[in-house]
């Protein structure tokens, strides 16, 4: 739950480039159990944290 939660709550640090804010998101995700569902899980919250910026 907690892998979960600190996946979830993942910002884009100043001056993180993208390729290094999906690595550090694709990390956090493996500890998540998506299954099937990890690269598609891993490209939603990508979105989100750049939409919140």
């Amino acid at each position: 739950m907690r892998s979960l939660i600190q996946f979830q709550q993942r910002k884009k640090k100043p001056g993180e480039n993208l390729h290094d804010l999906y690595a550090a998101l694709k990390a956090l995700a493996k500890d998540c159990n998506f299954g099937n569902q990890f690269d598609a899980r891993v490209c939603d919250q990508l979105f989100i944290v750049i939409e919140s910026e």
